[in-house]
């Protein structure tokens, strides 16, 4: 956890936006490892962070900083497929970063569980990206479990990942459940 004075920084270091004139940061090939890490290592530093409930700002600056680490990743991943002809992310990163951002999520904090939900569906569908087995294992049941216990609201939102984690998965759900 971060004091809630570092969250203008490290937004500042994700957001990566260019000077008049320059060129977006790209998304894929070589340049986009720096992108993927910079956020695989947030949500890795959240992981590792002490009990939020014990630190200044408390579980109120973790769900802050995890709705500002969510909008970053959408927003950051908008806009044309293959820009520049360069290829998408690797499959492999995506799914492990969407992996990681469930493992952060109390299914308790229902407008959390809705944005990441969001996030996978959108970086699935963006990078169209077919979930493999060991994060499937993993999504299908958060999924089915945001669906007995948070409220009927963010079920849209759960369902259209679970959606999109599935999708080209139809064998593989069988072994999951």
């Amino acid at each position: 956890w971060r004091p809630a004075a570092s969250l203008g920084k490290m937004a500042a270091e994700a957001s990566a936006v260019p000077v008049k004139g320059e060129a977006p940061p790209s998304l894929s090939g070589p340049e986009s490892e720096p992108f993927w890490r910079r956020y695989l290592a947030r949500l890795g530093a959240l992981r590792s962070a002490p009990d939020p409930s014990q630190a200044p700002g408390g579980e109120s600056g973790r769900r802050t900083e995890l709705h500002l680490v969510f909008d970053q990743l959408i927003s950051e991943t908008c806009g044309p497929a293959g820009a520049a002809g360069k290829e998408a992310p690797r499959p492999e990163d995506v799914c492990d970063l969407l992996v990681q951002a469930c493992k952060l999520v109390p299914l308790n904090q229902e407008h959390l569980v809705n944005k990441v939900c969001q996030l996978i569906h959108h970086l699935l569908n963006r990078f169209q990206v077919t979930v493999d087995d060991e994060n499937l294992k993993f999504l299908v049941p958060y999924f089915i479990s945001a669906l007995k216990q948070c409220s009927s609201w963010t079920h849209v939102e759960i369902l259209q990942a679970l959606a999109a984690s599935v999708y080209n998965n139809g064998p593989k759900c069988q072994k999951v459940g």
